[in-house]
């Protein structure tokens, strides 16, 4: 999945209410989107933890 329709995917899912989920997508790569996500103002108080 590239970056720009995983955008729309988790935006669409937090209108719907639903909290977004990383199925088929790198959780390394999710992580980066909404990072970039929170960055960019798109989303707020998102939180990323990274292990390891």
């Amino acid at each position: 999945m590239d970056r720009r329709k995983l955008v729309y995917s988790i935006l669409k899912e937090i209108d719907k209410g639903n909290e977004p989920r990383y199925a088929n997508v790198d959780l390394q790569f999710f992580g980066e989107v909404v990072e970039m996500m929170q960055s960019k103002n798109l989303i707020e108080n998102a939180t990323v933890i990274r292990y390891g």
